[in-house]
């Protein structure tokens, strides 16, 4: 992972993308969808591996698509983290976040109240790629009311198993 944002060919790529509707965020006949998130530049450590990630959760709501981010963690890191998850009261999601439909991009706002302040300054912009399962952001934080840009990342949708399948 490059610490600095600036990557050519991310920014090609990124230019190549369109803005995806809220809808292709979510699952099969609109359900919730789970998107794993691999940091690809920025100050921001991917954790997109073992022992743990995070992933971002689509949620259908009346008119908008709301969501939040997940921490995934291994049993051992689990079992470490309950007692200090029971100190500080942290059961692994996060940044709660809504989108909206921009003419260049989809933009993830976490501007939420239950947020920490630091979390209801980010904005992710959301573009797609060539392959249909997968989005290219890049995500900002706003200071004195700009957006300032701190890397890339990309979404991978997690497919689930069908329960009624596996039976």
């Amino acid at each position: 992972m490059k610490i600095f944002p600036n990557d050519s060919q991310l920014a090609a790529r990124y230019a190549k993308g369109s803005a995806p509707m809220p809808a292709m965020l979510l699952g099969a006949n609109g359900k919730s969808s789970k998107w794993r998130v691999t940091m690809l530049t920025g100050p921001i450590p991917n954790m997109g591996g073992w022992p743990f990630y995070h992933y971002k959760e689509f949620v259908p709501y009346t008119l908008v698509v709301r969501g939040y981010n997940v921490f995934v963690l291994s049993v051992m890191i689990r079992f470490l983290l309950w007692f200090i998850s029971w100190l500080i009261h942290f059961d692994g999601y996060w940044g709660r976040f809504f989108l909206e439909s921009k003419n260049e991009h989809l933009l993830v706002n976490y501007d939420e109240s239950e947020n920490t302040w630091i979390t209801r300054r980010i904005r992710d912009h959301l573009r797609t790629t060539e392959k249909p399962d997968e989005m290219l952001g890049k995500f900002h934080w706003v200071f004195r009311g700009r957006e300032i840009f701190l890397g890339y990342f990309t979404l991978t949708r997690i497919v689930e198993k069908d329960s009624e399948t596996q039976a």
